[in-house]
């Protein structure tokens, strides 16, 4: 509700809005302020929690991006194409629980942080049109000879 009323391009649920923060292990928790650490310098932005599950994006902005990742590191490409886009990110403190790994966690705090931040870097110093599904269409091949033709 808060990103529809923010009329935002895309929400996200934070941990640490509020003072309470919610992480089960110290390296988890740090390696997470400075993945947002960085994505606030690099992309300009005022963000708390760019590491969280709870994410809403408008549906069109969703459907246009030309996303690569599929694990972790998906977190960090989903906003960082975002803020490329000059899409708007509003946050709201969200009831969490983290679990352990005993309780079934995956997240491995340096190999993930280090996805993360290549995934980041990559995507600051990413050309913008990369960044949409319209971009491959704009790259694809095209016999020029009969693209005058369709004119």
């Amino acid at each position: 509700d808060v990103t529809r009323d923010a009329d935002a391009t895309m929400g996200l649920g934070s941990r640490v809005i509020g003072g309470n923060v919610s992480y089960a292990y110290l390296a988890n928790y740090l390696g997470v302020r400075f993945l947002t650490w960085s994505v606030n310098l690099l992309f300009r932005a005022h963000l708390t929690d760019t590491a969280t599950a709870m994410k809403m994006l408008d549906g069109k902005h969703a459907r246009n991006m030309n996303l690569r990742c599929s694990g972790f590191d998906l977190d960090f490409e989903l906003v960082t194409s975002t803020l490329r886009l000059g899409g708007t990110i509003v946050e709201t403190r969200v009831a969490y629980t983290p679990r352990t790994v005993q309780q079934g966690k995956k997240l491995r705090a340096y190999r993930d942080g280090f996805t993360a931040i290549s995934v980041i870097l990559r995507d600051r110093f990413r050309a913008k049109r990369k960044f949409t599904r319209s971009h491959k269409l704009d790259t694809s091949v095209v016999d020029h000879e009969q693209s005058d033709d369709i004119d």
